[in-house]
């Protein structure tokens, strides 16, 4: 029995450990998977739900699982190994998904259509993730549900754990992959040679990433965020790729050496501005803007970076080493934290371009800058804005209805009608001050643009929605679902359909419409208090792993709780509980409660967060004990889970609040069926 608890301890921390290895590797390979990064996720739910529901045959040994799991992880190795040697494109029909890469991947020909390769990786996934879910069928029903729930909570957690001080180290692939494989070796009996398979195959990878670094002439990076492909030029500028674009550059901008077109890009705000004391830079970067900040005679530099790897490379490798600088204070964190932290004034603000390529968090379709563009966000950086002080943003142009957009939510933050310029039909750019704007700049490139709002209203009613805290959708023409994502939903419902139908139909499966409605709902109130948190503490990537290690600590303390208990208790009760706290949550934004408050209010509004959770893994936890198929039912509840990571994208339609409504709606229906007495 021991070696059963093992092995279910480490069935449940590989789940959690592939789950964000799959995560973290297919956007590096294939770029557009950055933009759908939790498609992975709901991919993984689907292998592992499937996997779970599937009664085990007489052939499906522990090695015979592990074979087929290293085959589906070898056959998209493979595929990801042609995608980065040839550089295959994966294009959308359309511009909607991709919002910059254009730009810089040029006119190449040879090209795959996006939902060709999404619906190929989501079912390589999934496939992937069905051996899993059948090995940790097999150990999870040697023991009492909840038990055995308890120990994959804690083996979960520590994947989560492990996974994270993987991301802390800056290892990649050829190291993720090799501690996962070495981890799987006690369902094996052929050891020695699965160790040597597990080692040949991290050298491998190893030397496969050598390879396109010499041969493609750019240094890798795994930052705990994306992967960072470094280059220099022999110019001395450097700059760093992800996926297909250029996302940030480190350029001389000297006198006598530094272009003279980026020399007047960054130098643009200082024509409002000159000579500040006191500058803080959000979206530091490599450090452009605070080495121009330091030309024009900077006394104080605050900038803040959220990537480690990007600010370490900013310090050692600009060509000015402007983050050297005695001057010069980097900030390794989130924009919007330490916009709600800070408490200096500052004489200047810079919004660099910011464009993270990442999402806010794995649960999530929300990409990390999205909160720094919003109308809550400009109103924290006005706030430390210096007497006769100036807010620069700076965004690259993206068609019309953004820079109109970001037009109409500064005028609303500052009453009055920012300074609107477009570079060289390349940036949009916004000055804003509280005394009136009435200076004329002659700048080459440089043109400033009038905004006719009556004219968007009638034309681009879209354009005049702002972006907020509860709608962070700068990018968003409307509140809708795009088309993309409609599609590719679709295509996820269509796969999963298929796949489940083929797989479990036949085998006397069960469903389960609790556990499949606890799932879903528990997904949305999951990735709600995940932005909640994330937004009062910081979206980095340490956060985020902390407050996903706190939810599944409150799930493993809740079943202690009820491994205590001979009697379990009603469930009318925590019921009763969690509608009551999400009503009032959707009621009361807590995290505006706890802007500029004390520890104590902070605290206070992570317990107003977090209650609902505890009083779900409570609801989940007793009816889990009730279950006569505990694998079944973990099963229908991973697969509602992927339901309800796809109403997530609801949110883009009606707002982030809206999420508790449906959260209430899945609770409700899972209510209806409860089990009751004498079942």
């Amino acid at each position: 029995m021991r070696d059963h608890k093992i092995k279910l301890f480490l069935a449940s921390f590989l789940v959690l450990f592939f789950e964000l290895l799959f995560i973290r590797w297919l956007p590096d390979a294939i770029h557009f998977f950055g933009f759908f990064s939790n498609f992975v996720l709901l991919s993984c739910f689907l292998g592992l739900g499937i996997g779970l529901a599937r009664p085990l045959k007489e052939r499906d040994t522990d090695d015979a699982l592990l074979t087929r799991f290293v085959l589906f992880c070898l056959v998209q190795m493979a595929l990801f190994a042609v995608f980065l040697q040839f550089e295959i494109e994966v294009r959308p029909p359309n511009e909607g998904v991709f919002l910059n890469d254009d730009a810089f991947i040029g006119n190449r020909e040879g090209h795959i259509d996006m939902y060709v390769t999404l619906a190929l990786f989501t079912t390589l996934v999934a496939m992937t993730f069905v051996p899993l879910g059948q090995l940790l069928q097999r150990y999870f029903d040697q023991f009492p549900p909840l038990y055995a729930y308890t120990i994959n909570i804690l083996a979960s957690l520590l994947g989560i754990a492990g996974f994270s001080i993987l991301s802390f180290l800056c290892t990649g692939p050829a190291v993720w992959v090799t501690v996962g494989m070495l981890l799987l070796l006690p369902f094996t009996k052929r050891k020695p040679a699965f160790a040597l398979f597990a080692i040949f195959l991290g050298m491998a990878l190893y030397g496969f990433e050598g390879h396109l670094e010499k041969s493609k002439n750019y240094e890798k990076y795994w930052s705990p965020y994306y992967n960072i492909r470094f280059h220099t030029e022999p110019n001395g500028n450097v700059y760093i790729q992800i996926g297909n674009s250029c996302l940030l550059t480190g350029l001389d901008l000297s006198p006598e050496k530094g272009s003279e077109f980026f020399r007047r890009f960054y130098a643009f705000p200082y024509l409002f501005k000159p000579h500040p004391k006191k500058v803080l830079i959000l979206g530091g970067g490599m450090g452009n803007d605070v080495a121009m900040a330091l030309q024009q005679g900077a006394e104080q530099v605050d900038a803040v970076e959220i990537d480690p790897i990007v600010a370490r490379l900013g310090r050692e490798r600009h060509p000015m080493k402007a983050y050297q600088d005695s001057r010069v204070r980097l900030i390794n964190d989130d924009a919007r934290s330490y916009l709600r932290r800070a408490t200096e004034k500052y004489d200047l603000i810079i919004f660099g371009t910011l464009d993270s390529h990442g999402l806010f968090s794995q649960m999530s379709s929300i990409k990390i800058e999205n909160y720094v563009y919003t109308r809550q966000s400009f109103e924290e950086a006005r706030r430390l804005l210096a007497k006769d002080g100036v807010m620069y943003v700076n965004v690259g142009y993206m068609g019309e209805f953004v820079p109109i957009r970001l037009f109409v939510t500064l005028r609303d933050v500052f009453g009055k009608d920012p300074a609107f310029f477009i570079y060289n039909q390349q940036y949009s750019q916004y000055i804003c001050q509280e005394a009136s704007i009435t200076q004329d700049v002659q700048v080459e490139g440089e043109v400033r643009l009038n905004v006719n709002l009556e004219n968007a209203r009638v034309n681009m009613p879209g354009a005049l929605i702002q972006a907020t805290d509860d709608w962070p959708q700068l990018y968003l023409n409307s509140k809708t679902i795009p088309k993309d994502y409609l599609i590719a939903l679709g295509i996820l419902l269509l796969i999963s359909t298929l796949l489940i139908s083929t797989t479990v139909r036949g085998t006397g499966f069960q469903f389960q419409p609790q556990m499949f409605f606890l799932g879903a709902g528990f997904m949305l109130i999951e990735t709600k208090s995940i932005t909640e948190l994330g937004l009062m503490f910081g979206s980095t990537w340490i956060v985020n792993s902390i407050v996903i290690a706190s939810i599944l600590t409150m799930i493993f303390l809740a079943n202690v709780w009820l491994l205590g208990r001979e009697k379990k208790p009603a469930l009318e009760l925590p019921y009763a509980l969690w509608l009551g706290v999400v009503v009032l949550l959707y009621l009361v934004p807590l995290r505006e409660l706890s802007v500029g408050g004390s520890v104590l209010a902070k605290m206070g509004a992570v317990a107003g967060i977090s209650v609902p959770l505890l009083f779900a893994a409570i609801i989940f936890g007793v009816s889990f004990s009730k279950t006569k198929r505990a694998t079944s039912a973990l099963a229908c509840n991973m697969l509602g889970a992927m339901v309800g990571g796809a109403l997530e994208y609801s949110s883009m339609a009606f707002g982030l609040r809206s999420l508790y409504l449906t959260a209430l709606a899945l609770y409700a229906l899972s209510f209806w069926f409860r089990p009751r007495d004498g079942d």
